[in-house]
């Protein structure tokens, strides 16, 4: 009967360290899908007139998010997003030439923090040349004039390294050019600086390796144990672990 209760007590112990683990990984991503929740309603809408660049009235230029937090089936502009590594976002970057004006020498450059911009962009009457690349840092324009738009759409992809503070990073898009009167000749630069801000975040944890070692004390029936394991979500590879006796 003795030899049958220590059985059952070093089976409840091992099966209580398995509990524990689990538990503390299930608890981690409820409090991350949380935390995403608050976070993504916490960014500055865009709003009716933002789009305008300093200096002139017929050139504009935006870079922004598309959401649609209040769930009304219409998407809002937003100057920053939460993200799930594991799914795709876009960053938007809308252009515009309005009135008797020429832009030239257009370039839209990028300061990355925690991102990486890629996909393709394809030549056109605004597009100086085909664009593809896995990290954007310039894409030029030619010679726009009046009534010539484009919308360009980037991929946006983790830059974490192994980093946790860059989970959170602020990132730019710097657009600048020289606008052209078509009546009057005269040139005037232009630059319009915009920051956003992207939160990454993930539900997905791999537990990737796992040991335990374990002392059991058959005279009173307690185990001091030592459980460690090695998990890895898209972007943070980390260490735990967790000792204790029962």
């Amino acid at each position: 009967m003795l030899r049958l209760k220590k059985k059952v007590k070093i089976f409840m112990t091992i099966s209580f360290v398995f509990l524990l683990s689990f538990f503390l990984l299930s608890m981690n991503n409820k409090t991350v899908k949380k935390e995403t929740e608050a976070v993504n309603k916490a960014y500055n809408q865009v709003q009716s007139g933002e789009e305008k660049i300093e200096g002139t009235d017929y050139v504009i230029f935006d870079a922004f998010f598309l959401r649609d937090n209040d769930s009304d089936g219409n998407a809002e502009s937003y100057r920053g997003a939460s993200v799930d590594m594991a799914k795709n976002e876009k960053l938007y970057l809308d252009f515009k030439v309005l009135g008797d004006v020429t832009l030239k020498s257009g370039t839209i450059e990028f300061v990355n923090d925690n991102v990486r911009l890629s996909g393709s962009v394809p030549k056109s009457n605004v597009v100086k040349q085909t664009y593809i690349s896995d990290d954007f840092n310039k894409i030029e324009f030619n010679s726009v004039g009046n009534g010539l738009s484009s919308l360009i759409e980037l991929n946006v992809n983790p830059r974490i390294n192994n980093n946790e503070e860059k989970y959170s990073g602020t990132n730019k898009v710097i657009f600048t050019g020289i606008v052209v009167d078509n009546v009057t000749k005269k040139e005037k630069e232009i630059k319009k600086e915009i920051s956003y801000k992207v939160d990454w975040y993930t539900t997905k944890i791999n537990m990737n390796f796992y040991r335990s070692y374990s002392h059991f004390n058959m005279d009173t029936l307690t185990a001091t144990y030592t459980f460690s394991t090695t998990t890895d979500t898209d972007a943070i590879i980390r260490d735990t672990t967790i000792s204790g006796t029962v």
